[in-house]
């Protein structure tokens, strides 16, 4: 095996991680909008010259050469490694047409219609679909998640692409996909997760989407005030956070002021979940939903 090889692929001692991973099933996609895809080198480079991510990158296959790392990406697979090689990512590019990529299905879905106008464009004219799924990561995980995010961001920029999170069924254009962390934070939910509005005839039904890639339950509030879809989901993408920040929860939990709010268990309509775990929040007062979020949600501000 080509010794750069060995080099990435060398194992790790084990070491502290924040009490979660990252699923087999996680993966992001860029939709490449260029004929043409650029050079290895200038998406991933160990100095990240030109901007490019920082790292190591190699076509996956025996006895590479240095032609074969400059040249533009073509059809086929490869292998790209955090500068320390605690992440290692497969990257697998294809023609739309080989991946089965059709947009018309996506835009004319309720999840379609509601992308932006320019992130809508770019799916039409995409031409190439580049996969990104982990071999091995950073037990830490938040590394791990900063540099596939890294890599995603970068081919899409040279691209004019879009980076698609199928689990959190987000489509996002690369000048905006990633949002600062807080000082002193390593991590922000709003990079992996997002919340959902729902309107449904008994009030606005909310929801996570992106826990489950890393093995945690996904959050949910049923028949929230209309006027309160807003607050629910600060409140949601709150407790998102202290669960990524490696916050155990479970149910009968309290949240918000005097556990206003209730873990419970929930995820009971199988149709939308599956064998998804999901925690629902309730009131631990009946009949209180409405003042309970707007409380829990006045403690998150």
């Amino acid at each position: 095996m080509d010794k750069r090889w060995n080099d990435i692929l060398r194992p790790f001692k084990k070491v502290k991680t924040p009490g979660f991973g990252i699923s087999q099933q996680y993966y992001l996609s860029v939709l490449a909008c260029t004929p043409s895809l650029p050079a290895l080198l200038t998406v991933i480079n160990p100095k990240g010259e030109g901007g490019a991510a920082v790292g190591f990158g190699l076509p996956w296959k025996k006895d590479v050469t240095e032609q074969e790392i400059a040249q533009p990406l073509i059809r086929g697979e490869y292998i790209m490694s955090s500068h320390d090689r605690k992440t290692v990512l497969r990257v697998k590019v294809l023609s739309k047409e080989e991946a089965g990529f059709d947009p018309s299905f996506l835009l004319t879905s309720p999840l379609g219609e509601a992308l932006d106008p320019e992130v809508k464009n770019r799916l039409l004219a995409a031409w190439n679909l580049i996969q990104f799924t982990i071999e091995s990561h950073d037990p830490m995980v938040y590394p791990a998640l900063d540099f596939i995010t890294s890599c995603a961001v970068r081919l899409a920029d040279l691209t004019d692409g879009v980076v698609a999170d199928p689990m959190s069924q987000t489509y996002r254009l690369p000048d905006n996909y990633t949002a600062e962390h807080d000082p002193g934070v390593p991590f922000t939910t709003l990079n992996h997760v997002q919340a959902k509005e729902v309107k449904q005839a008994g009030g606005s039904y909310v929801h996570t989407l992106g826990l489950q890639k890393f093995g945690l339950s996904e959050l949910e509030v049923i028949d929230v005030p209309g006027d309160q879809a807003e607050q629910a989901a600060l409140v949601l993408l709150g407790l998102a956070q202290k669960m990524m920040m490696g916050v155990k929860v479970e149910a009968g939990d309290g949240l918000g002021p005097k556990g206003a709010l209730v873990i419970a268990e929930g995820g009971l309509d199988r149709a939308r979940w599956g064998q998804t775990k999901v925690f629902e929040l309730i009131p631990a007062d009946t009949g209180q939903l409405g003042a309970a979020i707007k409380a829990a949600a006045e403690e998150n501000s």
